[in-house]
């Protein structure tokens, strides 16, 4: 009886032996997928994080950042991409502050011309007048008051020859503009 448990034993130390070996084998095997499955992630995850590092600093208005990941996959062209963006969109910034600046340089220019025409028009001793071209006066000058005694919203929106001595030569001198 013992000499059949012995053989017994002989016959599945072979099998055990295998089995041992091929377990090892999962083992190890697994432990390198799981090796190189970590190297994997860290070479994906890594550019992505400071991607979205550079990101948040353009987004404060740190336009100067840029991404700096050398690698020529897809994570490479992402951030080609980005930073081509984040220098376009530097440029337009650039050029709308210097359009606002060059806007409201304008705007003030305006302001103090039209306050120096206001100024000479309100002050100007003499009759001034602007017609449109079918003879409709829309502006007079206050001085008109004064020299006429008429009150000068009397006279806008009347036609010139209305209240012109001469009808025929107001109509002619806005002829001979019309011709020039």
């Amino acid at each position: 009886i013992c000499v059949a448990e012995r053989a017994t034993s002989l016959v599945i130390a072979p099998a055990v032996k295998a089995l041992k070996f091929f377990v090892l084998i999962f083992v190890l095997g697994a432990g390198i997928a799981c090796g190189l499955g970590l190297v994997a992630v860290k070479h994906i995850v890594e550019p992505i994080q400071m991607l979205a590092r550079t990101a948040r600093s353009i987004r404060s208005g740190d336009l100067d950042r840029t991404a700096q990941i050398d690698s020529r996959d897809e994570i490479g062209d992402l951030t080609i991409a980005f930073n081509s963006m984040t220098r376009h969109l530097k440029e337009s910034l650039s050029n709308l502050e210097a359009e606002i600046t060059e806007r409201r340089r304008t705007e003030q220019s305006l302001r103090e011309s039209e306050t120096r025409y206001r100024q000479i028009f309100e002050n100007i001793q003499d009759a001034y007048f602007e017609a449109t071209l079918d003879g409709q006066m829309i502006e007079v000058s206050p001085s008109i008051e004064t020299i006429t005694h008429f009150q000068r919203e009397e006279y806008i929106s009347h036609p010139l020859h209305a209240i012109a001595v001469d009808a025929a030569e107001i109509q002619d001198l806005i002829q001979q503009l019309l011709n020039t």
